[in-house]
């Protein structure tokens, strides 16, 4: 660039983009806020981890490509890991009520009672009070 009087040259300063840093810390927040949401509720928040994580990626690629930095490609991972455990969280969920769609609930207490032992059943009946009626629903 240019000299001072007399003086040594300085080099040229490394040009980075105004709010690329913000933005990458933008990203590690949200990407790390989305991977808390959905592991610590369990994948209960995982409505909230998943948008949270697209837009933590999508920010995060965004500050890479602009500057760089350790903090962008935090939000791209932890973004990328929110999304999926969200989607496995959601798939989950999926497959249980497929599952869960034919069974007949009301019939369980007999297909628990049909496991039990008849030697153990005879004793239960023998030592346990009986239960009024109408205090259990069939």
């Amino acid at each position: 660039m240019g000299r001072a009087a007399g003086g040594p040259r300085r080099p040229a300063p490394r040009y980075q983009p105004q709010g690329a840093a913000g933005l990458a810390t933008a990203s590690a927040m949200l990407g790390t806020l989305a991977l808390l949401a959905v592991v610590l509720s369990l994948g209960a928040l995982f409505v909230v981890a998943l948008p949270l994580g697209v837009v933590a990626a999508v920010m995060g690629v965004v500050a890479r490509r602009r500057a760089g930095g350790t903090a962008a490609t935090v939000g791209v991972v932890t973004g990328l890991l929110a999304i999926l455990l969200s989607l496995l969280v959601a798939a989950l969920i999926a497959v249980v009520i497929v599952a869960l769609d034919g069974v007949d609930l009301g019939g369980l207490p007999d297909a628990i009672r049909d496991l039990i032992p008849d030697p153990l059943e005879r004793e239960l009946d023998r030592d346990l009070p009986e239960v009024p009626d109408g205090l259990i629903r069939e």
